[in-house]
């Protein structure tokens, strides 16, 4: 399932990215687990924004948060989840992200120009790890992150209180973070231990629901059904037995996750097209005689 990039007309300063999706009822192919289940989770986090506002009292803050390792698709199943929903998607991390005061347009200017010109979307924070930097710099752009988070964004320029009502109704924010350290103490899939200093800030953790949305590395056996996968589309000799266990092996060592499928894909590309073969795939008329990988 792909989804096309767009520029709505970003600063040279600011590069965000904004994913225009269609509305897709069928199921999304080649997610793993965890991600399969953070894809039902989100919807389900979406309807609580759209359907409560509050119970007995007590409102619930329908912001998940994805925490992941570097490369587990994080940002991949966002994508999914925006083209299910058929919402245009706009995403930040802390490199792309601008605050107020700096040259350039600042990147709350930037969400509020997407809000008005979209009814309802998704703004999508990564390498929120990342923003609990130190330095002033990060310092700033956390500030801005939680006003978001908050809904306080009145301080900002050009926010009229119309575009803050439309952004606090019809605009979900996911947050994601990759938090390294956590998975090196995991005892337990899809739990996390987030007592001692290499923990998530409580200042950040209050801002998202507090069931967060956890990615575990891929298994083994994902990595093997996703390397057969990529032979049989590209029609490409199935490796010998002993030969996966090594790719398989190299995969997990790596601990590249999602990233080490890519490097794959681009190996078995390389060799088709050294060996004068179609990028994608060997003819049918062929396929009595494919390359040996």
């Amino acid at each position: 399932m792909e989804c096309r990039f767009v520029s709505r007309g970003m600063s040279n300063h600011t590069t965000a990215r904004t994913t225009q999706a269609s509305r897709s009822t069928h199921r999304p192919q080649g997610l793993t687990t965890s991600q399969q289940e953070g894809l039902t989770r989100l919807k389900a986090f979406l309807a609580i924004k759209r359907q409560v506002n509050h119970v007995a009292g007590i409102s619930p803050r329908p912001i998940p948060l994805i925490v992941g390792p570097s490369g587990a698709g994080k940002t991949t199943l966002v994508r999914h989840f925006a083209q299910s929903e058929g919402l245009e998607m706009m995403d930040f991390c802390s490199a792309t992200w601008l605050p107020s005061g700096a040259h350039g347009t600042p990147t709350v200017t930037t969400i509020r120009k997407f809000v008005e010109k979209n009814d309802a979307g998704i703004l999508f924070i990564d390498e929120l790890d990342k923003f609990s930097a130190s330095q002033d710099y990060y310092r700033s752009v956390q500030q801005e992150v939680y006003a978001l988070t908050d809904g306080r964004v009145s301080s900002f320029e050009g926010w009229t209180p119309e575009i803050q009502k439309k952004f606090r109704e019809d605009f979900f924010i996911v947050g994601a973070g990759t938090w390294q350290r956590l998975f090196k103490k995991q005892t337990k899939p899809g739990r996390l231990n987030l007592d001692g200093q290499d923990s998530i800030p409580e200042e950040l953790l209050m801002r998202f629901n507090a069931m967060m949305i956890v990615f575990d590395p891929p298994t083994p056996d994902y990595f093997r059904e996703r390397f057969l996968e990529l032979h049989k589309a590209l029609r490409v000799a199935l490796p010998s037995p002993e030969r996966l266990t090594k790719l398989v092996d190299r995969a997990v060592a790596s601990k590249k996750n999602n990233r080490a499928i890519e490097a794959y894909l681009s190996y078995l590309l390389e060799k088709n097209y050294r060996a004068g073969n179609p990028l994608l795939g060997i003819p049918r008329s062929n396929w009595d005689d494919p390359i040996a990988i």
